[in-house]
């Protein structure tokens, strides 16, 4: 096992849309063991910094740099439950209404001790379920809530199997949908169909497993040799490429959106609000076989040593990035000692029709 580390979430909790009623109520773990956000509504917006310190004792956080290449023991994946928040659904206009819940990742920034590596889309570090608990006082499932020891102890929730009388005085959960997958669009789904919650309190827990989501899938399938992910680095051996893909809210949340005109490639990408596309790096490939440009934006001729890459299908040039592939999870060595993971999270409650 590789260096400790420490995560940093800045959660943005935007825009709870309602349609008609619906309420809902924001608790997320921060230095105090309960920060509610009651009664958020309509163009209602917080923010909640959490950090998550694996080097204080009874945090429950103890990510060690597991690489996440092996099946089991120390270097398999590390997993973390963590960022649960209330959520209250009440006053729907019918009883064929019911809740649709949204849930958008922003773009990563990683904070290491040598350095910085921004926009790095979420998925090309964590593979994210989400849990939804409903309050049951008959329910198999607590909400710990770890003391804060200190000023420098942050509190963790989670969540856990009940122990019978010793979890007695503390509420109770069922798992009402669990290991929900979230949709290109942001929309909670329970396999093919959408997650709709009717009235009642509800508590939403991610679980973020530490390999990006690609890297995961071939975990999943047993080939842990093939357990990849890119890291920043000068001198690597492989290029970002970067394109202009299509706008998806479940981790494209935040960045810069562009419209595209023209009849064929070279098409023209536009900022725009509503944009369908967003650029972002697309792959990962070879340095010597990108073709490289010089000039001072890039439009001058193909050269070996030029630092300017063609983004995509349009007329764009861009400085590129070098990476290193590394096998499991890239950012888990010795170096990263200490590192932090920004990021925002956005969520949303809208009233829909309930579908079968």
């Amino acid at each position: 096992m590789k260096g400790i580390a420490k995560i940093a979430i800045s959660v943005a909790l935007i825009a709870i849309i309602v349609l008609s009623i619906i309420v809902a109520s924001v608790a997320w773990f921060t230095s105090n063991p309960e920060v509610n956000a009651n009664d958020v509504t309509l163009n209602a917006a917080r923010t909640l910094n959490v950090t998550f310190d694996s080097t204080v004792e009874g945090t429950n956080y103890k990510y060690n740099g597991e690489i996440g290449n092996v099946a089991s023991g120390l270097d398999a994946p590390y997993v973390y439950q963590g960022g649960s928040f209330t959520l209250r659904i009440e006053g729907l206009s019918a009883d064929s209404k019911r809740g649709e819940v949204k849930v958008e990742f922003s773009t990563v920034t990683v904070t290491h001790p040598t350095g910085t590596v921004s926009d790095v889309l979420i998925t090309d570090l964590f593979h994210i379920t989400a849990d939804v608990y409903q309050a049951d006082e008959n329910g198999g499932f607590v909400k710990v809530v770890l003391p804060k020891n200190d000023e420098s102890d942050p509190t963790r929730s989670y969540f856990r199997a009940g122990n019978g009388a010793a979890d007695s005085a503390l509420p109770h959960y069922s798992k009402t949908v669990a290991n929900l997958t979230i949709a290109d669009n942001g929309i909670l789904m329970n396999g093919a169909n959408r997650a709709l919650f009717n009235t009642g309190n509800y508590e939403l827990s991610f679980t973020y497993t530490f390999l990006p989501e690609a890297a995961y899938q071939v975990w999943l399938a047993g080939n842990y040799s093939s357990v990849y992910g890119y890291e920043l680095a000068t001198s690597g051996d492989y290029v970002g490429v970067v394109g202009y893909t299509t706008y998806k809210a479940k981790y494209h949340y935040g960045l810069q959106r562009y419209t595209r005109s023209g009849a064929g490639a070279p098409y023209t990408y536009t900022e725009n609000a509503e944009g369908e596309y967003v650029r972002v790096i697309t792959s990962y490939a070879s340095y010597a076989s990108v073709t490289k440009y010089t000039g001072a934006a890039g439009e001058g001729e193909g050269a070996e040593n030029g630092t300017y890459i063609k983004v995509g299908d349009s007329n764009d040039y861009i400085l590129f990035n070098r990476y290193n592939r590394i096998n499991g999870f890239p950012y888990s060595a010795d170096k990263y000692r200490g590192e932090t993971f920004g990021f925002t999270v956005a969520c949303s409650v809208e009233e829909v029709d309930n579908e079968a």
